[in-house]
């Protein structure tokens, strides 16, 4: 097989010469891409560079040492049965998936979780609904071996601020990685008016997905809790329009839809103005996994248990322990 070529920043390699300490760790640094970055075997270097595989394997210490390379062991997430299985005893939750991990924000470990629930739950062919949050782009960018399918945004766009990637986007990311197709919604998902909801409703792409919802196989939801930073369409009422929601007894959102402690939907000002699945329309789909994070979404959590659409559920640790606290 022919060679790749020597690097010629660090040519006296070759010729087994004497070399200083700042060509030592160039060397140590072309090496350590080879073995590393490339997945070449230390034999393979060490033939093509003229050393021996001793002296490749000294040069990788020399590179760790030195700060060139980082080698950094990400502890995974797992699933605390044992606290799962008491929420569903204790809330009739069919299936619960409680993720403990070693960091603070679970983002990473929860979207595996829903990466794993979506392998298991989808199958090719299916119609696929899609919200949008930071858990399930995490699941997204984690999908492995989906089958094809058609992936329907279940709400008009939705893009944070400070995220590039929105909901038109998560949908169209998600079907290329299962080698599928996607619907999206051109729209906002919270609208000025009623006047111009219908209006874009009956546009035909629009109309379109929006008419997937009643055919639906599978929905991936998300919730967010009544506060700041904890659901976008909180982030994006106006301040009386939180207050309004807050005194009709708003804890939360499911997909934009207000939710009340006991989880049924508000009827807010809001809702005619937003583009979005309706909880009616989630518990006529088959399998509906729902996901939320941190402590602050407790009651809305709870509420959304309550509302009683979800099939599974997956959240993280803390969140459990204060949905449980909090329904004692």
């Amino acid at each position: 097989m022919a060679r790749r070529g020597r690097p010629p920043s660090v040519p006296k390699i070759y010729e087994g010469g004497e070399y200083g300490p700042d060509e030592e760790l160039a060397i140590a640094a072309y090496v350590a891409r080879e073995y590393y970055v490339e997945d070449r075997s230390k034999v393979a270097i060490a033939e093509e560079v003229g050393l021996s595989r001793f002296q490749v394997a000294r040069l990788l210490q020399v590179a760790r040492s030195a700060g060139l390379v980082r080698i950094e062991v990400n502890d995974p997430g797992t699933i605390d049965r044992e606290l799962s299985a008491l929420l569903q005893r204790r809330l009739g939750i069919r299936r619960a998936l409680v993720v403990t991990s070693p960091t603070a924000v679970p983002l990473t470990d929860i979207g595996r979780v829903l990466a794993d629930v979506m392998t298991e739950t989808v199958e090719a062919g299916s119609l696929v609904g899609l919200s949008w949050s930071r858990a399930l782009r995490s699941m997204v960018e984690q999908m492995r071996d989906a089958p094809a399918c058609t992936f329907v945004q279940l709400a008009g766009h939705m893009s944070p601020e400070g995220e590039t990637i929105g909901s038109v986007e998560l949908v169209r990311r998600a079907a290329e990685n299962a080698g599928g197709e996607s619907l999206p919604i051109y729209a906002p998902f919270l609208v000025p008016s009623a006047e111009a909801a219908t209006a874009l409703l009956t546009q035909f792409d629009i109309a379109n997905a929006v008419a997937q919802f009643d055919r639906l196989d599978v929905a991936f939801v998300s919730i967010g809790g009544w506060g700041p930073s904890l659901s976008v369409i909180y982030d994006s009422m106006t301040e009386s329009e939180r207050q309004a929601a807050r005194e009709r007894g708003a804890v939360g959102d499911v997909n934009g839809r207000l939710i009340d402690a006991s989880g049924n939907a508000l009827d807010h000002h809001v809702d005619n103005r937003t583009i979005a699945i309706s909880f009616e329309q989630l518990r006529r789909t088959r399998e509906v996994v729902c996901s939320s994070h941190g402590a602050d979404r407790a009651e809305a959590t709870l509420g959304a248990i309550h509302a009683g659409f979800a099939t599974t559920w997956v959240m993280d640790q803390p969140l459990a322990q204060a949905v449980l606290k909090l329904a004692e």
